[in-house]
């Protein structure tokens, strides 16, 4: 396989990926602004605050991911989210991994943007210096 073809598969990957989750962060977004908003502010545990923040995070990451902005970074953090997510879940063994697919599959994904770069139409290269 050339080096075209790849990136063109990367891509394909990124906008997908990207999209997806942008969607889980919004969708999961709004049912933790509520629960903070619900009780108050001074009133709500750390786990609510955590995760507040981690679907805002989702958001902000897919669509960095989606666009092709800082797409190391932002896997960095899909990746990071995911090992949390993972870690909470109790997804610690090889055999639990297999029943958290969505988590596995996020964090190793991001892995593979870490290492590969966003690959073609990325907005982050309009941006980037010419050599």
């Amino acid at each position: 396989m050339n080096s075209n073809t790849r990136s063109w598969g990367v891509t394909i990957l990124r906008l997908w990926f990207g999209l997806l989750i942008a969607l889980q962060g919004y969708r999961e977004l709004p049912q933790h602004w509520d629960s903070l908003w619900s009780l108050g502010l001074g009133g709500m545990p750390a786990k609510a605050y955590l995760a507040f923040a981690a679907s805002g995070l989702r958001l902000l990451v897919g669509t960095a991911l989606f666009l092709g902005i800082a797409v190391r970074i932002a896997a960095l953090f899909a990746a990071a989210t995911a090992a949390l997510a993972m870690w909470r879940a109790g997804a610690v063994s090889p055999e639990s991994l297999l029943d958290h697919s969505l988590l596995t599959t996020t964090f190793i994904v991001s892995l593979a943007f870490i290492l590969l770069g966003p690959g073609r139409l990325n907005v982050g290269a309009l941006f980037g210096r010419r050599r």
